[in-house]
């Protein structure tokens, strides 16, 4: 399945222009919150805090998305979850850097990180859930079979930002589309955002992520996650991981 040309808008700059994304279109806030350097104290980025609007703009974004996304077929939903997978391999130089700039990984740690995430699309796109007959008598047949859930949010934690939510990203794309929200490390966050909503016009991405390194978390109800919790618009709540 041929990728279409990237273009200028959808190309992503690592070094400026933090932003949500939400159904695809960049989403500034008009409150910020600074990003630290853990190796120098120094301010690297600033960072829109989400608000709550927007949180319920993403969800319903994702929920428009969702009744196409779960018509798609098993093959093709597999190849775009591919395709993002060569996205972020096509920028993992710039991922790694990010995440030791942000996070200050060593460049092992990062590598394995990123990399790792990679081959997570990629072995995702290549699994299915069959249906599974469990009983076939004259007098019964019982199918198990798996079909999309809906909209589902995730939390994700600060020691392996890129992998724990590819781990909940790429599953839920082969069978399902939900809204992210990410409590660390915002700018990876960000970027793998706007790498996957530029990827596929079709294939929308709601990130609602908020917090500033070595800062302490802020009051915000949304970026504690509890406008997650319980929130009307989703199916469920993935969290993995430490916070």
């Amino acid at each position: 399945m041929a990728r279409p040309a990237e273009s200028e808008a959808a190309r992503i700059s690592f070094d400026r222009d933090y932003v949500s994304t939400i159904e695809g279109r960049a989403a500034t806030s008009p409150m910020t919150a600074p990003v630290y350097n853990p190796a120098t104290g120094q301010v690297i980025a600033s960072v829109p805090v989400t608000t709550r609007a927007q949180l319920d703009e993403g969800v319903a974004a994702a929920r428009r998305a969702f009744r196409g996304w779960a018509a798609t077929p098993l093959q093709e939903r597999q190849a775009i979850v591919s395709a993002i997978g060569d996205r972020l391999a096509e920028h993992a130089e710039e991922f790694m850097a990010l995440l030791t700039r942000e996070q200050g990984k060593p460049r092992a740690g990062a590598e394995w990180e990123v990399l790792g995430s990679v081959a997570w699309f990629h072995e995702i796109a290549r699994q299915s859930l069959p249906e599974e007959t469990l009983v076939d008598t004259p007098e019964r047949r019982v199918v198990s079979r798996c079909t999309p859930v809906g909209v589902v949010g995730a939390i994700v934690p600060c020691n392996f930002p890129i992998l724990l939510a590819v781990w909940k990203i790429a599953p839920a794309l082969v069978g399902d589309l939900f809204a992210q929200l990410t409590v660390w490390s915002p700018l990876r966050m960000r970027m793998s955002a706007g790498l996957a909503s530029a990827g596929r016009s079709g294939c929308r991405v709601a990130a609602m992520e908020r917090r500033a390194s070595r800062r302490p978390l802020m009051t915000s109800p949304v970026a504690q996650g509890s406008g997650l919790q319980g929130h009307s618009g989703l199916q469920g709540l993935l969290r993995r991981g430490t916070q």
